[in-house]
């Protein structure tokens, strides 16, 4: 299950500790993401 869907399913269920848990998936995934750009922008000023 991905984010937007623990959020989807936290709001049907009014489960805060489910939209918590979302909520770190988000974030989780936004933190990789920015980790891969910033190693590529390192790579690039490498060649």
């Amino acid at each position: 299950m991905d984010a937007e869907e623990k959020f989807d399913e936290a709001e049907r269920q009014l489960n805060s500790s489910l939209a918590r848990e979302g909520a770190k998936m988000a974030v989780d995934s936004w933190d990789l993401r920015l980790k891969a750009i910033r190693k590529a922008e390192t790579l690039g000023r490498r060649t």
